[in-house]
């Protein structure tokens, strides 16, 4: 298993990857509403907003993002693994490594948030340390704290 950041060549099957799943839980997909993966590369630049992909014996089969809000700060997006391959713990080793690049870039809280059907995903959130923050409409916000606010002098 490998995880590297897409490329000119693998942002396609990213794309794939995240629109299935979108698809997989809401029936259809909505472009408008998803600017950032039309053309991920152009998005995703690599200084604040980040996207990944797992190889897996030749296949590229989940997904994973990270984008910076504010100077300690960080939002998970677009974690995404094809259907065949879930459950077998590729989200969870997705999920460390974004870890492990927020705090290589310094930041001091990480959020992710899903929709309240998608058990699966929170229990993912809730195993990893993850605590909820607020609970909308169709939503629960988790934020996990990885290190303490006096680290970078907040």
């Amino acid at each position: 298993m490998a995880i590297f950041p897409i490329t000119e060549l693998t942002q396609y099957m990213a794309k794939q990857i995240i629109l299935q799943g979108m698809f997989e839980h809401f029936g259809y997909i909505d472009e408008t509403l998803n600017p950032d993966i039309h053309e991920p590369l152009a998005f995703y630049d690599f200084e604040d907003n980040f996207l990944y992909i797992m190889k897996y014996n030749g296949l590229m089969v989940c997904t994973g993002g990270l984008r910076r809000e504010g100077n300690h700060s960080g939002r998970v997006v677009r974690v995404s693994v094809l259907q065949s391959f879930r459950g077998k713990g590729f989200a969870r080793e997705m999920m460390n490594y974004l870890e492990k690049k927020a705090r290589a870039e310094q930041m001091v809280y990480i959020r992710v948030e899903t929709n309240k059907e998608w058990k699966g995903a929170i229990s993912l959130y809730e195993n990893l340390g993850y605590q909820l923050e607020e609970i909308d409409q169709s939503r629960y916000h988790f934020v996990k704290q990885l290190y303490k606010e006096e680290t970078y002098g907040i």
